[in-house]
């Protein structure tokens, strides 16, 4: 299963991930460096559509909620 990272403006993938929480990562990076806005438009989609996709306001609170484990 992959995750995939779209830019629903320009409906461009903008990258695929093997797991959600790199996707969420590479979201909360982007949100960290420019802020909020540069992600409004995208939206986080799983391949295999086993689960709703994520977009806006719902995706940053996801990515921002999300705290990478330290192993």
């Amino acid at each position: 299963m992959r995750y995939e990272l779209w830019d629903n403006k320009h409906l461009n993938l903008i990258d695929d991930f093997a797991d959600e929480e790199a996707a969420l990562a590479a979201i909360r990076a982007v949100v960290q460096a420019h802020g909020r806005d540069a992600v409004a438009n995208w939206a986080l989609d799983c391949s295999d559509r086993s689960v709703q996709p994520l977009a806006g306001a719902a995706l940053v609170a996801r990515a921002l909620k999300t705290v990478p484990s330290q192993a």
